[in-house]
């Protein structure tokens, strides 16, 4: 009798997981919406989340599905989670910018009890916490405060170019990882900009503190990664397994740097206008006020992401911008001439606004290395209407509250429509500004873009500047081409690193 009742149990609790599994394999054909099919309980989405395929590959076989073709939205599953995918840009630009009230939140979360400094970063934080930190920070990355900061920056550049040119004259190693010393550069540039500590990183990348920290941040083992998919994927999940965006070792060195630093300034009174001044600034503001969101996790959250994007989104961007140069011998020539021409007005210096504003054709290869390698492969909002958002004219389906819109990036800018010639590495394209202004993705959409896009654009052109000006560049033999990425992380990234051969070259300036 007894086993009988556990068979019966058994039966019954099976047979109510796949009926649940059904209804929500089925819920896009149940509301009368396009949808490319999964299986049943993994969705569209099972082999990113366990590592097998990059999210690009998974992004453009939904986006370019045969049920996908002139839709200006599909459905998809992940896992048993229904979530609308966008491919329309009119209908994209209504979701981020024109309605940004009905969606102001990521689906991308974090445990703010188990996970305080994933949870409270720019990146991740909910409403109201993200508006009132948006409006603290973003003095920050003004260009008044990037022109000040600007010396620093082009320090950092100067000990790249002396290190390359030690490294390729001195030690005869002219074949270098520009992934690699990419990672150095970002690392000084953000331990100076963001900490007014220096990292080292480019000069001793061996027994740099800083270097090593950011290394493990984030997604540097096969378990964190994990971790960092489910941050996109399955918030839930990471809240319910207590899971932490950040390396406990990072956060523990980031929480004593942050305290040194923070406390030599109150001490010696100094100002540098940079980060932590601004932290400072709001702490001093909030202090004495019991109902405060601004705690020391929440400061400490801001550095951690600030170092963490930065160090891999900055490096990769580099690396790839290198990679593509190295490839098209007319580009390069013609960045270099830019360079050149610069250096010759400038008295062999490149001012800030000389790099903000007077290299054009520089500015059009970094965004096009943006287009062919975005390094966040998906835009990512939720509703947050309770009574459900109308999807008219494009539909009658409302999207209900909680549910989780999607933007694949690599896949629109590959859309031939918006880009001829998509997998061709063409910066004209980007000087002739043609295009439809919500097909590129390289820094988000709307109110919740990236809050460094600034301090992105300054810190890749002076990597490039650093190098170009005293070397030429090509391709070593053992460099894939073309590029492969890392399928086990969910950002794009070199899978090998990126082997190229410096040959010296100065740029005459007479």
């Amino acid at each position: 009798m007894i086993i009988e009742n556990i068979f019966s149990f058994l039966l019954i609790f099976i047979s109510l997981i796949l009926y649940w599994g059904y209804r929500c394999k089925t819920f896009w054909h149940r509301n009368n919406i396009p949808y490319v099919d999964g299986p049943i309980f993994l969705g569209n989405f099972f082999k990113t989340m366990f590592l097998k395929q990059h999210l690009s590959v998974t992004f453009d076989y939904l986006y370019n599905h045969e049920i996908a073709k002139n839709e200006p939205f599909i459905g998809v599953n992940i896992f048993y989670k229904p979530i609308i995918l966008l491919r329309d840009p009119d209908l994209i630009n209504r979701i981020f910018i024109k309605d940004f009230n009905c969606f102001y939140e990521r689906h991308t979360s974090g445990n703010p009890k188990s996970d305080p400094i994933g949870a409270n970063n720019l990146f991740q934080v909910r409403n109201p916490k993200w508006r009132l930190l948006r409006n603290k920070l973003s003095p920050v990355f003004t260009k008044s405060k990037m022109r000040k900061m600007f010396y620093m920056v082009e320090k950092v550049g100067n000990d790249l170019n002396q290190r390359v040119k030690h490294l390729v004259n001195e030690k005869e190693k002219s074949k270098l990882d520009v992934k690699e010393i990419s990672g150095y550069f970002t690392t000084d540039v953000i331990s100076i900009i963001a900490f007014g500590t220096y990292a080292n990183s480019i000069k001793d990348p061996q027994n740099s503190e800083f270097l090593k920290a950011a290394k493990k941040s984030f997604m540097h083992s096969t378990w964190s990664k994990l971790a960092f998919n489910c941050i996109f994927f399955l918030p839930e999940v990471m809240s319910l397994l207590k899971l932490k965006t950040f390396d406990p070792k990072f956060e523990s060195f980031l929480r004593r740097l942050l305290k040194t630093v923070m406390n030599e300034r109150q001490k010696n009174e100094g100002f540098r206008n940079d980060f932590v001044d601004v932290l400072l600034k709001i702490q001093q503001l909030e202090e004495g006020n019991p109902d405060s969101i601004f705690t020391e996790d929440v400061l400490l959250a801001q550095a951690a992401v600030f170092v963490a994007a930065g160090f891999e989104t900055s490096s990769s961007t580099i690396a790839f911008a290198l990679y593509e140069i190295a490839r098209n011998k007319n580009i390069q020539e013609r960045i270099r001439k830019e360079i050149s021409s610069i250096l010759v007005n400038h008295e062999n210096v490149v001012p800030f606004e000389a790099i903000n504003s007077e290299m054009p054709f520089l500015h059009a290869v970094v965004s096009e290395t943006l287009r062919l390698y975005p390094i966040l492969g998906v835009l990512d909002r939720k509703c947050v209407v309770p009574e459900g958002y109308s999807l008219e004219p494009y539909s009658s389906f409302r999207i209900p509250y909680g549910m989780a819109v999607y933007v694949p990036v690599a896949p629109i800018h590959y859309n031939s429509e918006y880009y001829p010639d998509p997998k061709i590495f063409d910066p004209n394209r980007f000087l002739e500004k043609k295009m439809h202004s919500d097909t590129f993705l390289g820094f988000g959409l709307g109110p919740r873009n990236c809050i460094g896009e600034r301090f992105a654009w300054i810190q890749v052109k002076m990597a490039i500047i650093s190098l170009l000006k005293s070397f030429k560049i090509e391709l070593c033999v053992n460099t894939h081409a073309p590029l492969q990425l890392d399928e086990s992380c969910i950002l794009s990234v070199p899978k090998d690193g990126i082997q190229i051969k410096f040959i010296s070259d100065e740029l005459s300036i007479l």
